[in-house]
């Protein structure tokens, strides 16, 4: 990666001492030299660097979906817990229990639909 940065930094000095040359038109267009050089480098380069990107953060991918499959066979007071929530924040069992007779709302509210306010 540091190649890459390297060759799009060079190309761009390159253009700016080429082209540049004090001409009014030219440091116009000198704000766009490094965003087009690293579109084409990179949008040449896409597949491979995410190929990368991906195996080398494979593991993480791998425990990220593991903690996920854990936390939606838990309880909701069990994934504040397991979130770090301070103990007089987390809803209750009692409270989860009120709205047992209308699971949508407590689904809805696990996923961030309705604020706190509404009921």
């Amino acid at each position: 990666m540091e190649g890459l940065l390297g060759l799009v930094n060079e190309t761009v000095h390159a253009f700016h001492s080429e082209y540049n040359l004090g001409k009014e038109t030219a440091k116009g267009l000198m704000p766009y030299c490094r965003p087009a050089v690293e579109k084409y480098v990179f949008s040449k380069l896409y597949d491979k660097l995410f190929a990368m990107y991906a195996i080398k953060n494979e593991d993480e991918d791998r425990l990220f979906v593991e903690r996920s499959a854990i936390i939606k066979r838990m309880k909701a007071s069990e994934v504040m817990q397991y979130l770090g929530i301070r103990e007089k924040f987390i809803i209750g069992d009692s409270i989860v229990n009120n709205y047992s007779s209308r699971p949508s709302y407590l689904a809805n509210m696990m996923e961030g639909k309705y604020s706190s306010g509404h009921h």
